[in-house]
């Protein structure tokens, strides 16, 4: 679901082939921690595995999502915890390394966690 994983589109506008480099990605939680992360394809047992890099030749996109391995856990079924709470005023990270011409590149996507309540209105009930 929406809540435990990034969902993403990544698409190569550059001259080249590029490849994203799964076993370096990293995800930062809001306290600042970080963590491996797993990609599609990926089954929960074998979270902690090496995973291939993904090749995006020019022109084309992915669409993909990325999943803290340290969200994982098996409770008579594989599931994931939330990435997030209510953390108002925090932010979590993701970095997606990206090879291209035999060099990495990060790239470092931040969401910021901001809550809005649903019915502002019954604050002062």
């Amino acid at each position: 679901t929406a809540n435990t994983e990034f969902v993403f589109n990544i698409k190569n506008v550059s001259d080249g082939t590029i490849k994203i480099i799964w076993d370096d990605a990293v995800f930062v939680d809001v306290d600042g921690t970080t963590q491996r992360i797993m990609h599609k394809g990926t089954k929960y047992s074998e979270r902690n595995n090496s995973q291939v890099p993904t090749s995006i030749i020019k022109g084309t996109s992915i669409d993909d999502i990325a999943c803290p391995v340290g969200k994982v856990y098996y409770d008579d079924d594989w599931k994931a915890h939330p990435l997030y709470s209510i953390y108002d005023g925090k932010s979590i990270r993701l970095m997606l390394p990206i090879q291209y011409n035999g060099n990495i590149y990060e790239y470092l996507f931040i969401v910021n966690l901001k809550y809005e309540y649903s019915h502002p209105e019954r604050l002062n009930l």
